[in-house]
């Protein structure tokens, strides 16, 4: 048949039914989307984006802090590792009038603060424990290192 003779029904089933655009009603072509489906599309990947960036800002709060309670461990473990050596090498009055060593510039200027306490205070020929607290100024109260240890006689 001659696509002259065809009537415009005709062609438009035969051309459907190869693959081509689909026609509205009206004979218009439909392809691609409208401008409410891509605000649609906009909307939710900027809700989905916001979500991931909560995430990310949750996460670097949390590294900060496991940051600061590492270093203040590492603090804590170098003093009570100092009084134990000056306690092998000296006696207990050395290790009580010793305490711990300043701590470096470089962390006393980043916040950390160290103190050491012994109990009983006068340790001097009986075990005593040795209690080492390290903390951080931009931390919470309930973010410090503490090492706890008996200074005995062996």
């Amino acid at each position: 048949m001659n696509a002259l003779f065809l009537s415009p029904l005709t062609l438009a089933l035969s051309r459907a039914g190869r693959g081509d655009a689909l026609t509205t009603p009206y004979g218009r072509r439909h392809a691609g989307f409208t401008l409410i489906e891509m605000v649609l599309v906009i909307v939710i990947l900027s809700i989905a984006g916001l979500a991931i960036l909560n995430q990310f800002s949750n996460m670097s709060r949390s590294y900060f802090s496991n940051e600061r309670l590492q270093t203040s461990t590492q603090l804590a473990q170098e003093c009570a590792e100092q009084v134990l050596a000056i306690r092998r090498l000296q006696s207990y009055a050395a290790a009580v009038a010793s305490g711990c060593p300043a701590l470096p510039p470089s962390y006393a200027a980043a916040g950390y603060t160290r103190s050491v306490s012994f109990t009983p205070a006068a340790c001097v020929t009986l075990p005593c424990t040795v209690d080492v607290v390290v903390n951080h100024s931009a931390a919470s109260p309930n973010e410090q290192a503490r090492v706890v240890f008996m200074l005995g006689d062996y």
